[in-house]
């Protein structure tokens, strides 16, 4: 599974125990006024900040899916995002629903699909094999001829990193920001 997990202190993704990228959210002078000036959260805050964090983290897999995951299929691979060839990655990207801890609030985006790692970081494949899934051989084009073949001895490839999650989460920590700060302040105005 990869997920992106945002705190109200920072904001941070991990994709496996190996992988840890941390960024900070930013709030306002008049929130952190408001929590340097109590002790604890009331209920309320702590709510309102959950609701906050999962409308943009819906906004964010919305982004994610526009900006990095739907570049045609029949076009050249792209720097930064993917391009969509079955759609998997996108219709697997998800939200989590926020998690309370005390006083921490976090949520997280997550994609289950196997090869979603790889692409978040980059990385090199084994050397394997590639046979037919049907019929008795493969086929393919090579330059301007079509070759058949039992079997592919495949090196390996390396992958570079797209990171289609970090970025669009990057792309929107002021919206989570100004989200959070919001949903601080407004429950003290209340």
């Amino acid at each position: 599974m990869v997920a992106a997990r945002q705190g109200l202190r920072g904001t941070s993704c991990r994709f496996s125990p190996l992988f840890l990228m941390q960024t900070k959210i930013e709030l306002t002078d008049e929130a952190k006024a408001t929590l340097r000036a109590v002790e604890r959260l009331p209920e309320t805050a702590i709510v309102e900040i959950a609701r906050a964090m999962q409308l943009q983290t819906n906004l964010t897999i919305s982004h994610i899916d526009k900006e990095y995951l739907s570049f045609p299929k029949d076009q050249p691979p792209v720097e930064l995002g993917l391009r969509s060839i079955t759609g998997r990655l996108s219709r697997a990207l998800h939200a989590f629903d926020p998690a309370v801890s005390g006083q921490n609030v976090s949520s997280a985006i997550g994609d289950n699909v196997k090869y979603a790692a790889i692409h978040e970081f980059g990385g090199r494949t084994s050397p394997h094999d590639i046979t037919p899934k049907s019929g008795s051989a493969l086929r393919f084009r090579l330059g301007e001829r079509m070759v058949f073949a039992k079997v592919v001895h495949h090196p390996g490839s390396d992958i570079p990193a797209r990171a289609p999650i970090q970025h669009g989460i990057l792309d929107r920590l002021d919206d989570y920001a100004k989200a959070v700060s919001d949903a601080i302040t407004n429950a003290f105005k209340q």
